[in-house]
């Protein structure tokens, strides 16, 4: 008898795997292609917390300079604008902030606009964006809490890692570059 159940168990065909464990298979493997150094996967780790973290530091410093309803986006908004000019178009702000989507934008003026730190008007058929008073003292006091804090942290020389600030600025470019290629590719296939 157990002659025949071994015989019965070389004659059955080998299982057929789930289809998630087949995908769960090839996401993994496809990782490992995609991802071969774990130098790599700790780089993207460090840019994912750099990014988080200024995102905390810009809400942060925007709470103590009296503005704690604003999100890392609004405060992106409120500083495009303040940076670019009294009058930036809706065009402009996507482009310097790199957002891909309106919405988000149109979500974040709402609420800029709402609260008084921005105003909207129309040129033709485009929209352009200014601050209000409100609005340059928001990002007065916010500059000042980068200057008291930020700034204070930083080297006396601006340079980190030994590369000058303006270094890495181009350095952040190139990469950002780099992943809208990667986005440009991925999206082709």
């Amino acid at each position: 008898m157990a002659a025949t159940r071994s015989k019965t168990r070389k004659n059955r065909a080998a299982p057929v795997p789930d289809s998630a464990d087949v995908e769960r298979a090839f996401f993994a493997s496809s990782l490992n292609i995609a991802m071969p150094e774990k130098v790599f996967r700790e780089f993207e780790y460090a840019l994912n917390a750099m990014a988080m973290t200024f995102q905390r530091w810009m809400r942060q410093s925007m709470t103590q300079a009296g503005h704690p309803e604003l999100s890392a986006l609004e405060i992106l908004v409120l500083r495009s604008v303040n940076q670019n000019g009294a009058n930036e178009s809706i065009g402009s702000v996507m482009a310097h902030l790199q957002l891909t989507e309106r919405h988000p934008l149109d979500y974040a003026l709402k609420k800029l606009d709402r609260l008084g730190l921005i105003a909207r008007h129309r040129h033709r058929k485009e929209v352009f964006v200014s601050l209000t008073d409100k609005g340059r003292k928001a990002c007065r006091d916010h500059a000042r809490l980068q200057q008291q804090c930020l700034l204070a942290a930083m080297p006396q020389d601006r340079k980190i890692a030994n590369m000058a600030i303006t270094d890495l600025t181009g350095m952040l470019r190139q990469l950002t570059a780099i992943y809208d290629h990667a986005i440009a590719l991925s999206g082709a296939t």
